[in-house]
């Protein structure tokens, strides 16, 4: 079983890393877009891919803690 967020992160970091990478290729809807490094719909997707990296550190964090495969502390 995956670990908990681990999913969710890598979706969540896949798919705003698929709209970052496919907003290239669009045409800008406004004139104003034409002065910035990136997007809008860039600019809105980054904060996703940081909480699907977090989300996916996090998972993967708590493998390498002792005791997180179920088993509750005190226990022999």
């Amino acid at each position: 079983m995956a670990p908990t967020g681990l999913l969710t992160g890598l979706l969540l970091t896949l798919i705003f890393l698929a709209r970052i990478a496919l907003e290239f290729f669009k045409v800008p809807q406004a004139a104003y877009e034409s002065s910035f490094a990136l997007s809008v719909g860039q600019y809105l997707s980054l904060p996703f891919v940081a909480i699907g990296l977090a989300l996916v550190w996090r998972s993967l964090r708590s493998l390498s803690t002792p005791g997180s495969l179920g088993r509750s502390h005190g226990t022999v």
